[in-house]
């Protein structure tokens, strides 16, 4: 008798993992996944022009939805207050969005570097001071690998990272976890977090 429960238990518990994993999918609004071996991406390597970030993005029902794409930017470990650059979009007539969003730094000298993002129909850039120094070791690295992950309603999702250390030595990190961002962040001269974030309108 105490075996038969004892199976009960186990089966119902794997029912209440599987329903809620279920639950979690049903939530997404929206899958993004990361796209190194896109066109733009293959542009920019053949041009020599940059890093860039590319993601494969399906919103497939827009309407009344609104999609933000940011960079945070840290600073010896220290947020700075404004985010580098942002934009938005979404709302469309047509009801769903698949397309291409993505981030890249381009250096055009050492006292001239931009960055640039980029989205449906929109695209932002702004010069700036920091980024791609000379004498540091730098890391430029998917979140979110080359999987696809799906987006719920109001959740920031971190898409891409880049680091700059003035040590002698960078290491690969995963981003999956939260703590290793802050340490990151902790250890880092300079950082900059491409999120991502849908809201109803």
């Amino acid at each position: 008798m105490k075996k038969k429960q004892f199976v009960f238990v186990v089966i119902l518990f794997l029912i209440v993992m599987l329903s809620a994993g279920c639950t979690s999918k049903d939530n997404d609004v929206a899958t993004v996944s990361a796209n190194p071996d896109s066109d733009f991406v293959a542009t920019f390597n053949k041009l020599n022009l940059g890093n860039l970030f590319d993601f494969e993005f399906k919103l497939p029902e827009a309407e009344n939805k609104w999609v933000y794409l940011w960079v945070e930017s840290y600073v010896n470990g220290v947020k700075e207050p404004d985010p580098l650059i942002s934009l938005g979009f979404g709302s469309s007539p047509d009801e769903k969005i698949q397309d291409n969003i993505g981030f890249t730094m381009i250096s055009l000298s050492s006292e001239e570097t931009y960055v640039f993002l980029y989205g449906p129909g929109v695209s932002g850039r702004r010069k700036i001071e920091h980024g791609l120094g000379e004498d540091v070791f730098n890391s430029l690295e998917y979140a979110i690998s080359n999987k696809t992950v799906g987006i719920e309603l109001g959740e920031e999702k971190l898409l891409a990272v880049y680091r700059e250390t003035k040590s002698n030595s960078i290491q690969s990190l995963n981003f999956d976890d939260e703590q290793v961002v802050e340490k990151a962040i902790e250890k880092s001269d300079l950082v900059y977090l491409l999120k991502i974030i849908i809201e109803e309108e």
